[in-house]
């Protein structure tokens, strides 16, 4: 939902399946097909291990466990929900974005990932 420093072409590949997958739900809604987006935050697998060979020392993100993130998973798409965000606290900066522009801004932009 949002790119962060050093992830410019991460972000902007996640940004282009939100719009395939738009238009995929728009166009097959009446065939029965139903879609469901998952947006995760921090989960406890290997990602940054095996994208980032400098690995920061001290992860101050607490991630869910993988299995946590499944079992969320599967139950959004027995809902059938349309959009979910998975996560912990970092789910909350989806919201900041959408509500409080400038204050996101400053946070992105202190956020470190590398």
């Amino acid at each position: 939902k949002f790119g962060t420093p050093w992830r410019g072409a991460y972000a902007a590949s996640k940004h282009a399946l939100h719009g395939f997958y738009d238009a995929l739900h728009a166009e097959h809604h009446k065939d029965g097909i139903h879609v469901t987006v998952v947006c995760p935050g921090f989960i406890a697998t290997n990602f940054m291990h095996v994208t980032s060979p400098v690995q920061n020392k001290g992860d101050v993100y607490k991630r869910m466990p993988a299995q946590q993130c499944a079992d969320k998973i599967v139950s959004a798409i027995q809902c059938r929900r349309q959009e979910v965000y998975i996560g912990g606290i970092e789910v909350l900066l989806v919201y900041i974005k959408q509500f409080f522009r400038a204050l996101f801004a400053a946070i992105i932009r202190k956020v470190s990932v590398r």
